[in-house]
């Protein structure tokens, strides 16, 4: 059963939004249905705990760990790539 939830859970303004959309998309990584795409299968409770997570934190903490996710499990070219995008 896939359940596709388009609600907007916060309301948290961030200074940059990518990065904390990264960060949690790296944190729900193992319960990702498919590579390249934004489908996962777990109890709903952890994506909306993982969401308030994030949210709580501040942007410097946030800008701090996408840095670490980036030196620590991206390769260079990973990396140059994502902060070309960003």
């Amino acid at each position: 059963m896939i359940l596709i939830l388009n609600q907007k859970i916060n309301k948290r303004k961030f200074q940059n939004s990518l990065q904390a959309e990264r960060i949690l998309f790296f944190l729900l990584r193992r319960h990702r249905i498919k590579k390249n795409r934004e489908f996962f299968q777990c109890n709903l409770n952890c994506i909306v705990d993982t969401i308030k997570r994030i949210e709580s934190m501040p942007d410097d903490k946030i800008a701090r760990i996408y840095k670490i996710i980036l030196n620590e499990f991206c390769s260079d070219r990973v990396f140059e790539n994502i902060e070309d995008s960003a």
